[in-house]
């Protein structure tokens, strides 16, 4: 079999299976989170759903002294001044409600005076779950070409199954090459020929 022939039928043969390789297609699924725009907003203040008048009211006391008959009695009275500083107090409440990678970020500010809810604001960033359905193939076919110094033209090529692939390559001398090399005391010959067919096989891997 003349050095055409077989470069014809390794030729065929990678078509073949370039043909073949690509029709196996693994398909797979990517999931992302895409953060949204950003949601400013002031809710409309309510009328409360719910009141309440508790049984034993916590109030604010202060220290008194009551004289009688020249004693004098410690005790508490309730502290007017304390209730009223706290009735008119403006307090102003910033925290997060969530946090989350899949839903977003939730914050709200709040301020409380007068006993009542004042204003009610918030900021929304929402997270969107995105779906990408994507065919990867599962044997990916590929060929080779190339020269070498000692004269030889290379033709090959491979398939990967994934991350590991399968290589051969055949190396067609250009002309008569005599290679020597000694070991000890021998010396080793080694002879290309003009026109022969050499075969190599490497396994790969990718990283």
């Amino acid at each position: 079999m003349n050095s055409y022939l077989k470069i014809a039928i390794v030729v065929v043969a990678f078509v073949t299976g370039f043909v073949l390789g690509r029709k196996t297609i693994d398909v797979k699924e990517k999931i992302e989170y895409i953060k949204g725009a950003t949601v400013r907003d002031t809710v409309k203040i309510p009328y409360p759903a719910f009141t309440e008048i508790p049984s034993t009211p916590q109030l604010p006391m202060k220290p008194d002294t009551i004289s009688l008959d020249s004693v004098q009695i410690i005790t508490e009275k309730v502290d007017t001044a304390s209730i009223i500083h706290d009735y008119i107090l403006q307090k102003t409440y910033s925290f997060n409600v969530f946090h989350s990678d899949t839903l977003g970020k939730l914050d709200v500010e709040q301020i409380i005076g007068y006993n009542k809810l004042l204003s009610f604001d918030y900021t929304f960033t929402p997270m969107t779950r995105q779906i990408t359905h994507f065919k990867e193939p599962v044997f990916t076919p590929f060929i080779t070409g190339g020269y070498s110094t000692n004269n030889s033209f290379l033709l090959g090529g491979g398939l990967y199954y994934k991350r590991i692939g399968i290589e051969y390559l055949m190396n067609v001398t250009t002309r008569d090459q005599i290679f020597s090399w000694q070991v000890d005391d021998p010396i080793i010959f080694n002879r290309l020929n003009k026109n022969e067919v050499y075969h190599t096989f490497k396994l790969n891997y990718k990283f």
